[in-house]
């Protein structure tokens, strides 16, 4: 009951991003992306709030701020997923009846990144290759990403050898993030892979 137990949203978010499990690369770059931009941008604002006292009001005070600060539409996604996240388990928890961050719109002022996709041309793959080799993860990780279906950060740091099938050339990529037709998933759902 929240008379017996007060929590600053400070302390319930980086409570709740330390249990955020971080048994592989991947999972470990989320955790500490998200205890990041919770620190630079919500914390400000939030950070002093009883984690029963937030309203949708406050969270949309946090995501109005960032325009301002130069961020950029997805940044801001990201930020409002973070809230919802550590929103939806003090429900879990039964620290709060509902969360505030969901339903809250971006704000009109987010802009979209417009810049171009940076794409390694043949011959500076070659460069690459003549001066650093191919001896470490992340120099096997930037021939993937330029060479196999331009994968994400995550998808590369998810791969495994036993995804690769060097008969046809195939390799299958843990696409968790999107369904089929590319729309963000929202509920929990059994991990797929598809073939690229």
């Amino acid at each position: 009951p929240a008379e017996v137990n007060t929590e600053t949203f400070r302390a319930a978010a980086e409570r709740i991003v330390a249990r955020m499990p971080a048994i592989t690369v991947a999972a470990a770059k989320k955790r500490h992306d998200r205890g990041t931009r919770l620190r630079t941008y919500a914390y400000a604002v939030l950070g002093h709030l009883d984690v029963g006292a937030v309203e949708t009001k406050h969270v949309a005070s946090v995501l109005d701020r960032m325009p301002v600060l130069g961020k950029l539409k997805g940044t801001i996604a990201y930020v409002r997923n973070d809230l919802r996240q550590v929103f939806e388990q003090l429900v879990r928890e039964g620290a709060r009846k509902e969360n505030p961050a969901r339903g809250v719109s971006l704000p009109k002022a987010a802009v979209e990144d417009g810049r171009p996709r940076q794409v390694l041309t043949d011959e500076e793959i070659t460069r690459f290759r003549a001066k650093r080799g191919f001896d470490t993860e992340l120099d096997i990780a930037c021939l993937l990403c330029r060479d196999v279906a331009g994968h994400r950060t995550s998808d590369l740091l998810a791969a495994r050898w036993e995804h690769i099938d060097w008969g046809p050339g195939t390799i299958r990529v843990r696409r968790p993030k999107t369904d089929t037709e590319g729309r963000l998933v929202t509920t929990r759902r059994i991990k797929s892979y598809e073939l690229v």
